[in-house]
């Protein structure tokens, strides 16, 4: 069944960011650049993974001299000059496995014009498709691209302005989305969380990243997930409770009576019977 994750990122160059790496490691290709601090020439390499495919979705909202993924990354690392720079963001993105790689590539074209492109920004992005994990990675850059100039200026605040609730609305257009594509498949997914929805019968699942390592324990994540989700799929069917809680967000009548009232109805009312 579809999960939601939607992770944002912020990548700072103080932390050792470059946008030129980032892009390059999600296309599992060779990454040559000049270090920030030592002005050094640095080369980096990143080799495939024999387990996913890389789906390279190119460059949005970027002129055309910049459509190549790596000249976009360039141009962005040029135009941030100070040593604290936000060098860019991302959206780390799993994409519902019940849809067609065509599919999934239409859904996230959606996402970057509802929630990047159409405030002026620009993006890339990578899909690393496996069966097990399919997922997107939108790299963006503040940075609006001046016309006239030629060359990127003043930066959107859209997901900096002091009680901006755009991060909050980008997760739920995602989910609105996916269900979109997700609707012949009879599945839906939620941006709300489990606490949100009142679900305390199941643990949500974890991320799986795609090497073992102390940070990332792949091999107890999937069993924790397959845990957590033959949990949610036997409650799903027995349990109408929990059925209501888990897609309760998609009832009418939840959203406007309440889980405790819609619930109620499922509760037992047969009396016992009497002694004769």
């Amino acid at each position: 069944m579809a999960i939601f994750h939607f992770r944002h990122n912020k990548n700072n160059r103080s932390s050792g960011a470059n946008v030129i790496n980032k892009v390059a490691y999600r296309l599992r290709t060779k990454a040559t650049y000049r270090d920030f601090d030592t002005e050094e020439m640095v080369t980096r390499y990143h080799s495939p993974n024999p387990h996913e495919e890389v789906i390279d979705l190119g460059v949005y909202g970027a002129p055309e001299h910049l459509s190549d993924p790596l000249k976009w990354a360039k141009a962005i690392e040029d135009s941030e000059k100070r040593k604290k720079s936000v060098v860019c963001r991302e959206f780390e993105v799993s994409l519902p496995r019940e849809l067609s790689k065509e599919e999934m590539k239409k859904a996230v074209d959606e996402l970057i014009e509802k929630t990047i492109t159409k405030h002026g920004m620009t993006a890339h992005a990578t899909i690393h498709y496996s069966e097990n994990n399919p997922h997107v990675h939108i790299l963006f850059s503040e940075k609006i691209f001046n016309k006239k100039q030629k060359k990127f200026g003043n930066k959107s605040r859209i997901y900096t302005a002091p009680g901006s609730d755009a991060l909050k609305y980008a997760r739920e257009t995602w989910a609105t989305i996916a269900n979109k594509y997700l609707k012949d498949y009879n599945v839906k997914i939620s941006h709300l969380s489990h606490e949100e929805r009142g679900i305390i019968e199941i643990e949500p699942t974890k991320r799986v990243g795609h090497h073992t390592s102390a940070r990332n324990p792949t091999n107890e994540v999937i069993q924790h997930n397959k845990i957590q989700s033959e949990k949610r799929d036997e409650l799903l069917k027995t349990d109408r409770k929990f059925n209501a809680k888990y897609l309760g967000f998609l009832n009418m009548d939840i959203i406007l009576n309440g889980i405790d009232k819609f619930t109620s109805k499922f509760k037992t009312t047969t009396k016992p019977p009497k002694n004769t």
